[in-house]
């Protein structure tokens, strides 16, 4: 007889920690996949980006110890940047202030550049904050920021990593979603398109019913005429004979 070596399904995750931080690192990085991979089967069902990032920061938490998260998005219009959303609410004037020191030196510029981790001090050294854009192939989308809640010094290579593929997956739901609801705004405007057209084709069909009716009734009006004379011919003929 050979034997099942195959474990119960209870010690497998047991497996996993036992057989080293490889085995954990693959097991949260398909974990975190399969749940932020989600947005792309969801999207018509997400009706701002507020959903995706309120994920994402709930998501990142899990991995690094963070006291903020907010986040920054491109605005379409002009390109610029502005406060989507931080977690907590009370925390966007000094994210709002951090990020406007960080402008002013560049420092914003320069972490946009590499699609990794940048961690930088606060304008008054209390805090600790990381900054990672959001990019993806065709475009940048925007910046994370966080306010750190443990040493930069404690945070290793793994969860950096997993950080990274959180950030880049949401950046991509971001672009996807983006593309939808682009998507959703010209099938919105093809039926407006299609509503007037049908409404012209009925104005159209109700002119020529009245233009049918103009030709009959004129129509109608030459043959009374036609008739009119001709019997006004036959009554001046018959006058003019009696006149004889």
């Amino acid at each position: 007889k050979t034997r099942d070596t195959r474990a119960p399904a209870g010690n497998r995750e047991k497996q996993v920690h036992h057989h080293g931080p490889e085995k954990q690192f693959l097991l949260n990085a398909r974990e975190m996949a399969v749940s932020l991979g989600n947005f792309q089967s969801s999207l018509n069902e997400i009706d701002n980006v507020g959903m995706i990032l309120k994920t994402t920061a709930a998501k990142v938490r899990e991995i690094i110890s963070f006291k903020v998260v907010s986040f920054y998005l491109v605005n379409e219009q002009d390109s610029s940047f502005y406060q989507a959303g931080s977690h907590p609410q009370d925390a966007s004037q000094f994210i709002e202030k951090e990020v406007n020191v960080l402008i002013n030196d560049k420092t914003f510029a320069l972490a946009l550049r590499v699609n990794k981790p940048t961690i930088i001090t606060s304008a008054d050294r209390s805090e600790q904050i990381m900054l990672h854009p959001l990019l993806t192939s065709s475009r940048t989308r925007g910046m994370f920021l966080g306010v750190l809640a443990q040493d930069r010094q404690d945070i290793d290579d793994i969860s950096l990593i997993l950080f990274t593929t959180a950030i880049v997956t949401t950046a991509h739901a971001l672009e996807s979603f983006g593309l939808y609801q682009h998507v959703k705004d010209i099938n919105k405007e093809l039926e407006a398109s299609i509503i007037k057209l049908e409404k012209s084709e009925q104005e159209l069909t109700k002119a020529n019913l009245q233009l049918q009716r103009d030709i009959f009734n004129r129509k109608q009006a030459e043959e009374s005429l036609f008739k009119s004379e001709q019997n006004y011919r036959l009554m001046a003929s018959y006058y003019e004979q009696l006149n004889n």
